[in-house]
């Protein structure tokens, strides 16, 4: 029986939910542990989506498999948004100080970052205590250079004069009785395991705090780190959407030439792959994390 456990610990004073599948965050570690995986998320940052990924990642290769939320994306029951919600730099430090607190200091960490998480899986690679602990870093369908030219950002600008329109009929989504709401998502052909993480998504609290860092994500993140990515080359891999709209075209070819050696693959999975191929990226990223070790099952 695959153990799964969630919580909220308190990072720089904010409550921010873990889901862990094998030990908990704070359980003593085991005689022959020595290694985690760390999955940092998209924005919106619930950790609920990534269920299903992190069992199968953690029944392939048998070791715990942790991911941090975004702080202030999942409320603790009777508790009330960080006053000031945290942007992406915050979001960042938040992952690092994660790191350095609960990652014992004799373990090695496989870093998984998914959209905004892989900017920040480059953030933590520039800590040199960090770096020196991670073995490698896998960046599915990455957002790290040029989101001021994809087409979705492009748009969302366009419509953030709406948002309050957009939060309010959000709200009106998450305060309808769970039989209508659920119902809804039901018609919608959403699937039964994703319909608690979307209808906890409507928060407007939340929503607001996702919105807030969306907003700075295609302000900030322009150019890549190309000194960060070529120090690492040798742990970093990437999986790429072939026309994801977060992105201009071509993008990861344009990367894949500016630099050579990085191993870039583009795929026909989507930018939100937990909707329908959990199963097939675990298992892409357990046989790649395992193949030094054939510890694949």
């Amino acid at each position: 029986m695959v153990k799964m456990q969630e919580g909220f610990v308190n990072i720089n004073n904010v409550p921010t939910l873990v889901t862990t599948f094998g030990r908990w965050v704070t359980d003593p570690t085991e005689r022959d542990e020595n290694e985690i995986i760390l999955l940092l998320p998209a924005n919106n940052g619930s950790t609920g989506f990534y269920k299903l990924f992190m069992r199968i990642l953690h029944t392939k290769y048998q070791c715990p498999v942790w991911v941090v939320a975004n702080s202030g994306h999942d409320l603790k029951p009777g508790e009330k948004p960080p006053k000031k919600a945290l942007g992406l730099k915050e979001q960042t430090n938040q992952k690092i100080a994660f790191f350095k607190k609960y990652i014992p200091l004799n373990t090695k960490v496989y870093l998984i970052g998914h959209s905004i998480g892989c900017h920040m899986a480059l953030e933590l690679m520039k800590d040199p205590s960090i770096e020196a602990r991670v073995l490698k870093v896998c960046m599915l369908f990455p957002l790290i250079e040029r989101l001021d030219e994809g087409l979705k950002g492009k748009n969302m600008r366009k419509f953030e004069k709406f948002e309050p329109f957009l939060i309010f009929f959000a709200w009106l989504l998450y305060i309808l009785p769970d039989i209508i709401s659920v119902n809804l998502m039901r018609a919608a052909k959403v699937q039964e395991k994703d319909i608690p993480s979307i209808l906890s998504s409507c928060n407007p609290a939340v929503l607001k705090q996702v919105l807030f860092v969306a907003a700075q994500e295609s302000t900030e993140i322009i150019k890549v780190d190309e000194a960060t990515i070529k120090k690492n080359i040798n742990k970093i891999r990437m999986i790429y959407e072939k026309d994801d709209g977060w992105l201009p075209p071509n993008c990861a070819e344009d990367l894949k030439r500016k630099i050579p050696n990085l191993n870039v693959e583009v795929t026909n999975f989507k930018h939100a792959f937990y909707f329908d191929a959990s199963l097939e990226l675990a298992e892409k990223v357990s046989k790649w994390i395992s193949e030094d070790k054939q510890r694949y099952y």
